[in-house]
């Protein structure tokens, strides 16, 4: 299927190309970007593109594409720059959805900064614009977000407030979502508000889930919850049994890597096993 849509979008470019169509040519440079092998500069060529073709929808896109990659990267100036300029074409667009995106995009800048007070004002704005559009998947996902820049400044009980009203939006779109990335930011939540066992109920329910889904962060997420679940509850060899079966994941997908020898290196090291510790820490 991937390589038949490559090959469907190469020849709508040849096709754009003949014609002279700029803004065709832009599209499916933008779309081609998302596959490259080298993303950034396709994004570049794309963005130039659109500027040429003087389309400020796509302009927009590609400079919110460009600038999320630079927050990825903690390149925040330049992330600023890009999405504070696809913001300004965003609104004048008119587009709630495409506003509301520009928004959420500042709103993760901002959260990655540090200045989760700024985050929260960009997402509670992404909020109401989408509710009033109606684009409530829009509104399920910056409520998430919000969640998340409450729970970094310490505020649980929003936090925790904010997270079960993403689960209502979310299954508002779809009944049978099982919103899995909430409900292991709820039970990480229970965990620092000192709810063990809700944490273990949210924590098991989610690796179901992502065992399910096969989305090995998910899996390796939930195992490591768990294992901080039974350290907490004062059974460590529990706890270094979740965590190898976690750092098993991490290896295999090179996430985390440094994070989970650190947290084994601890749990051996709380057994009273120095050797196997000092093999992690």
């Amino acid at each position: 299927m991937y390589r038949l849509k490559h090959f469907i979008e190469w020849q709508a470019f040849g096709v754009c190309s003949a014609i002279g169509d700029k803004l065709g040519i832009a599209r499916i440079t933008y779309n081609l970007a998302q596959v490259s092998e080298n993303t950034d500069d396709a994004l570049a060529q794309a963005l130039v593109l659109a500027r040429d073709a003087g389309d400020k929808k796509l302009i927009a896109t590609a400079l919110g594409a460009i600038g999320n990659r630079h927050t990825m990267r903690g390149e925040y100036l330049k992330a600023a720059e890009l999405l504070e300029e696809a913001l300004k074409y965003r609104r004048e667009s008119g587009d709630p959805d495409m506003i509301s995106v520009g928004l959420s995009n500042l709103g993760i800048l901002r959260h990655s900064m540090g200045e989760f007070a700024e985050a929260q004002t960009l997402f509670k704005e992404a909020i109401r614009l989408s509710l009033s559009a109606g684009i409530t998947i829009g509104a399920a996902i910056d409520t998430y977000n919000l969640g998340n820049a409450y729970e970094a400044q310490g505020d649980f009980t929003l936090a925790m407030s904010a997270f079960q009203v993403s689960i209502d939006l979310f299954r508002k779109v779809d009944p049978k979502d099982e919103v899995a990335p909430v409900l292991i930011n709820m039970a990480s939540l229970y965990l620092k508000q000192g709810n063990v066992e809700q944490a273990e109920i949210n924590f098991t329910k989610t690796l179901e889930v992502f065992v399910r889904t096969k989305s090995n962060y998910g899996i390796s997420g939930a195992m490591d919850g768990l294992s901080q679940v039974f350290e907490s509850k004062g059974d460590i060899q529990k706890a270094i049994e979740w965590g190898v079966k976690a750092h098993e994941i991490h290896l295999k997908e090179r996430d985390d890597l440094t994070g989970s020898y650190q947290r084994l290196g601890k749990l051996y090291a709380l057994r009273g096993d120095d050797k196997s510790a000092n093999e992690f820490l």
